[in-house]
């Protein structure tokens, strides 16, 4: 009884396997690998800029005494500096800055006191310390 069942499953591989039709493989015409810089092909919307400009905008602090010093911004290990100048406490100021598109944060330095700074378009920035709060 399981012979005529093997047959059967037999005959319908044999059929649905020689069903198949292998279909010709196009051949695409191979791109050519230009030689030269100014044959290179863009899309005219592609962007080879790999820098971020954002804005920064840091809120001044109003002192007794002026208070001057060096403002730097650079990156969070401290390796490239993207602004340094002299600059007043109290002041406000708004500038930009272009960063490297993969940077993710900035530290902005006024003599001793350093701030950490997510990237974005704009920043808001002051020098305001925020100490955590002590449990009484």
């Amino acid at each position: 009884m399981k012979t005529p069942r093997y047959l059967s499953l037999l005959i319908f591989l044999m059929l649905a396997l020689a069903s198949c039709i292998k279909e010709p493989i196009k051949k695409e015409k191979p791109a050519s690998t230009p030689s030269k810089f100014k044959e290179i092909k863009t899309d005219p919307s592609f962007n080879w800029n790999t820098m971020l400009t954002i804005k920064l905008i840091i809120t001044g602090l109003k002192t007794i005494d002026p208070i001057k010093n060096t403002l730097i911004i650079t990156n969070k290990s401290k390796t490239a500096n993207f602004y340094a100048g002299n600059h007043l406490m109290e002041e406000n100021l708004s500038l930009e800055v272009a960063v490297p598109s993969t940077l993710d944060s900035l530290l902005i330095k006024f003599g001793s006191l350093e701030k950490m700074y997510k990237v974005e378009k704009t920043i808001n920035a002051d020098y305001i310390i925020n100490y955590p709060e002590e449990n009484q």
